[in-house]
């Protein structure tokens, strides 16, 4: 394996427990132990050696650093855990998430580079006096009941509920160089303190709200169960927005010249502040607000070009000290634009931070939770087949199983299995790495359950070990350069993105799903039809492109091409419709209608979201071809198909080159019909 080249994560699955899993930021109970929300070493190494005994050798979890104060540290639980994993196979490897969030007593000293909310304090004193209080949110989102852990492992004492003030900042210098200071720690400690240092390929690098590399209060903006709905917008911390105001000049010169890109004449160092909330998220429901039509919007587009290159700097700085101390692979969180609206507030929402982060070598996310159960086509919140030009996605299958119903909806082994094989074929037809994810404490405890991991695996390894190569007839494109130019709308970024790839994926064959910015090199020759979800930015040079690769290829364009730039290039016009009270966005029509047209090889849908019997009718037309029904999920490359049933029966004929590879609850035949709810096929080529 080349020294960082994570491909070996595609080579066979993980799975990663609680195990080792603790309070973040460090916290003591009354006894002065560490805070850990698991149950005992004893279950979890249980869990672990099941999983070993399945053939899955590459194990995961949460890797306490060590660092549990200014200048403190103490690797107790984290030796404690390492000897925990390895006690349960010979061969096992481990891959560590370790959490970089500040100890509180940092936050005390350090109050400068503190996160704080729009309705926080902005002088040091007043925030270092919220430090450890109920107004410091120490978990990045709105909670009455704090942690919750399942099976009452664990309660919290604390509500996390409207701080005024976080952890670090994402722009902290006194942060990059402490984080890094104890992540170079812990990876010498393991190296030459303890015998493991050889079994560790990889290292998981985590900050933010739950070790996702977002910024605090990301989350907190739609109502969600058991949280609180509060928008909290951030961050106007002390030294981060002297940051931000050091970034603008480097920008634009001088503070003369912010005034006239922002639109502020009177702006000064002194009055200079992050765009408010208000600024950056309300009005988004007309043209002019949805778009950032204004001029005044540009400090808002600055604000998140800046915390873009805060979190590529953030990255690469762990990544290399990942690299230089470990030898190994780094990854991390981040790009998860498809299913959250709000990534830009975080700066990780970006294709480009995936790609620009050149010290990261795999990147991550928990799959789709957005029509992921069964009959639902399931899904990423990432384009990670676009990752996969250039790094390797790893997708975190944490849907649960038939033994916690309240998570997965599944009432039996049979619907656990579906879902199961389903994750597992989205990710190999993307070429994508996955871990199996026991997030409740024995998701997997049950000898059905941990013989159907092993058969997925041995079906998984076999699978990749053979070079992959798409044969999906049907691409669509996910433009992530216009995030930044848009203010969050939830109902127009879910229709563009979320339920659009949806509809696509319910047509009955295989789709591809990219970026607008690997068109420039992707081979497009397989594709007969290509859908834009949000082609907002069209200028001559892409139009160019297009017309290279996609020249002959049905092309449709969603909802309003060209709106922020570029509309002059397309060949007609279309107009907006009229406000009206319950519409959540503007709306567009052409000719005053809704509906569909045609232009030559071009298909114009001035809606955000097109149904799949549409979609379906169009790749007939254009001579796609079909492995079940219109209503089925179909994932698979050059090497498999997997067919699930939706909502309806589906009968399919295989093509004569699959063969059946046992894997449904149907015997081999020239025609399969899936009738029960949770029926699916796996056909392997011969």
């Amino acid at each position: 394996m080349k020294k960082f080249d994570a491909s070996f994560l595609r080579e066979e699955p993980v799975f990663w427990s609680r195990l080792g899993f603790c309070y973040d930021p460090p916290r003591f109970d009354q006894h002065g132990e560490l805070i850990r929300l698991f149950s005992s070493f004893e279950e979890l190494e249980r869990q672990h050696k099941n999983m070993y005994d399945a053939g899955i050798k590459l194990h995961s979890g949460i890797l306490f650093s060590g660092w549990y104060g200014v200048d403190k540290f103490d690797y107790s639980m984290t030796d404690r855990t390492l000897q925990s994993i390895f006690s349960c196979g010979k061969d096992i490897q481990y891959i560590p998430r370790i959490k970089l969030n500040v100890p509180l007593d940092w936050c005390e000293k350090y109050p400068e580079d503190l996160c704080v909310y729009e309705d926080g304090p902005r002088e040091s004193e007043a925030v270092r006096k919220l430090v450890n209080t109920p107004q410091h949110d120490i978990l990045g989102y709105n909670t009455p009941i704090g942690y919750t852990v399942p099976n009452g492992v664990f309660t919290d004492d604390r509500p996390n509920m409207n701080g005024l003030i976080a952890l670090q900042s994402i722009s902290s210098e006194r942060w990059l160089l402490d984080a890094a200071d104890a992540l170079r720690r812990l990876i010498l400690h393991i190296k030459e303190e303890t015998p493991y240092g050889d079994r560790i390929p990889a290292w998981h690098i985590a900050y933010g709200p739950c070790g996702e590399t977002s910024v605090w209060g990301q989350w907190c903006y739609a109502p969600v169960p058991g949280m609180d709905s509060k928008r909290r917008c951030a961050d106007y911390g002390i030294n981060h927005t002297a940051n931000f105001f050091n970034w603008c000049i480097k920008k634009y010169g001088n503070i003369g010249a912010v005034r006239q890109a922002w639109q502020m004449p009177e702006l000064t160092e002194n009055n200079f502040s992050v765009p408010s909330g208000k600024l950056r998220e309300d009005d988004n429901r007309t043209l002019t607000g949805l778009f950032r039509k204004a001029k005044i919007n540009q400090s808002c587009v600055d604000y998140e070009l800046f915390m873009m290159e805060c979190q590529i700097a953030a990255l690469n700085h762990f990544g290399k000290v990942t690299h230089q101390y470990s030898g190994n692979c780094a990854g991390a969180f981040a790009g998860y634009f498809i299913d959250v609206p709000r990534t830009s507030y975080s700066g990780n929402g970006s294709g480009e931070v995936l790609k620009q982060a050149d010290e990261i070598d795999f990147f991550a996310a928990p799959k789709s939770y957005f029509y992921n159960g069964i009959g639902e086509s399931g899904g990423e919140q990432a384009p990670a087949q676009s990752v996969n030009l250039y790094k390797v996605w790893m997708d975190e299958i944490d849907n649960g199983t038939h033994l916690d119903f309240a998570r997965s909806q599944c009432e039996n082994f049979a619907d656990s299995r579906y879902l199961m094989w389903r994750e597992v074929a989205k990710d190999l037809a993307h070429d994508s790495g996955f871990w199996w994810m026991d997030l409740g404490n024995n998701w997997y405890d049950d000898p059905e359950l941990l013989a159907e991991i092993s058969r997925i695996g041995n079906t998984a390894k076999k699978i990749m070990a053979q070079p992959h190569q798409s044969t999906a007839e049907i691409l669509l494109i996910a433009d992530d350069a216009p995030l930044t130019a848009m203010k969050v709308n939830l109902e127009v970024h879910e229709k563009l993105f979320t339920r659009s790839i949806r509809q696509a994926q319910l047509i009955g064959a295989p789709v591809d799903i990219y970026r607008m910015k690997d068109l420039e090199v992707l081979d497009c020759r397989n594709y007969k039809m290509v859908c834009f979800l949000n082609p907002f930015i069209l200028d001559e040079e892409l139009m160019t492109l297009i017309g290279q690769k996609l020249g002959n290829t049905l092309k449709i364009w969603q909802y309003a091409p060209g709106i922020i730039a570029g509309k002059e290039l397309l060949p007609f016009d279309y107009e907006l419709l009229p406000e009206k009270s319950e519409a959540f966005y503007p709306e567009f029509a052409v000719d005053g209608k809704k509906e569909l047209f045609r232009c030559g090889k071009d298909i114009y849908a001035p809606v955000p979201e097109i149904p799949a019997v549409t979609l379906r009718e169009l790749a007939e037309s254009c001579g796609c071809s079909f492995d079940a029904p219109c209503g089925n999920v179909v994932y698979g490359d050059n090497r498999f198909r997997a067919i699930f049933r939706g909502k309806e029966v589906c009968r399919i004929i295989p093509e004569k080159c699959w063969a059946h590879d046992a894997v449904s609850s149907g015997v081999p035949q020239s025609e399969y019909e899936l009738t029960d709810k949770s029926d699916f096929m796996f056909l392997c080529r011969n």
